[in-house]
């Protein structure tokens, strides 16, 4: 028997300054959030576009956002 999951998909935006260091460190902490599925930046040319995929039944977009926060304190988040 097979177990459906809430996937739920939104975009947060994040300072345009930020290194690719910086960048790299956000998304790994992200990552490792329980609920998390996948995250990615867009490429180079909108290096601000954070996407993150998340089952809702074990993580908030609130939660995603307060660990993008610790990196980015100004991020804001749009949904799909």
């Amino acid at each position: 028997m097979s177990k459906d999951i809430n996937i739920t998909d939104i975009v947060i935006h994040v300072h345009l300054e930020l290194s690719k260091e910086q960048r790299a460190n956000l998304q790994q902490a992200v990552h490792a959030c329980e609920g998390v599925l996948s995250d990615c930046f867009m490429d180079d040319e909108h290096p601000h576009v954070f996407t993150v995929a998340y089952n809702s039944d074990l993580i908030t977009s609130q939660q995603v956002l307060k660990q993008v926060r610790t990196w980015d304190p100004e991020a804001t988040m749009v949904g799909l």
